[in-house]
Formats: structure tokens, sequence, C-alpha cells
């Protein structure tokens, strides 16, 4: 990413020279940070580090440079987290709800189509084959609604 470094940028928490805690966010002018990839190394939770990284980030992003937006991305459909809710409780970050927009190739639509009696025994199996169920359905809800 080196010829990117205006638009990307990585922070990190070390302990004793280990690296705990990491960010890897993407830059949209003076507008946007979107903290994209966020990782912790779970041994050292205990420390502290998601609080350190947060709160440094968004002293750099929001307070010294005047970003309008810090972002933390979108809930992840592929495992559990609670990095949300952990921002809005800790540092005041909001919910903001979008639409879920899909388009598959028409091979994934037929397969989806043909699997659909047994999806629930498929999502179990693969947990890829989980998350497309799982927007799948969240878009066919959504469809619904605005109708």
């Amino acid at each position: 990413m080196r010829d990117f470094e205006d638009i990307v940028h990585y922070w990190g928490i070390f302990h004793n020279n280990i690296l705990i805690a990491y960010s890897e966010n993407y830059i949209y002018d003076n507008i946007e940070v979107n903290y994209s990839a966020i990782k912790f190394h779970p041994d050292f939770l205990k420390l502290y580090p998601s609080y350190a990284l947060f709160y440094e980030m968004n002293k750099y992003y929001l307070k010294e440079n005047k970003f309008r937006y810090a972002n933390d991305g979108f809930r992840s459909i592929l495992h559990q987290t609670n990095i949300q809710g952990f921002l809005i409780d800790k540092f005041k970050f909001k919910r903001a709800y979008t639409n879920l927009y899909v388009f598959y190739k028409p091979y994934v639509s037929i397969f989806l189509k043909i699997t659909s009696p047994i999806k629930g025994i498929l999502k179990r199996i693969s947990p890829k084959l989980s998350a497309l169920y799982t927007m799948d359905e969240i878009s066919k809800r959504q469809n619904v609604c605005e109708k």
C-alpha cells in the first residue's frame, strides 16, 4: 500500500514490541475516515487496547484534522461482533441504516432458488453460504418493506 499513503492509514498498538491491536483506515478527503479492518490480539484484551486505539484515532481524525465522520463500516454477517455496540456506548458513535442492494450472477440466483429448501442445513455447513443466504433474506425483506 506504499503508493496509497494518502488514502490508506495504518494504526497499531504495541505492548513490549508485540502488535496487540491494529486498524486499517480508508480516508475520503477530510470528510470521512472508514475504520475498515480492526483486529485485537486476544491475549492482550485485558490491557484495553481497543480503548486506546479508538481514542487516539478519533482524536487524530475528528478533533485534530476536523473530519466530519468516523465510520466503523458495516455489520459483519460472517461472524458475531459487538464492535458497533462498543463504539456507540463508549465513543458516542451512532447507528446509520442503509439499504442493501444485492445483484447476483445468473448461476448464483439459480443456486439460491434450487437450494432454498435445504438452506438451513447449508447455512450450518458453511459460514460463507450462511452469509450469502442471510444477505439474500435481508434483501428480500427490504424489498417487501419498500413496496
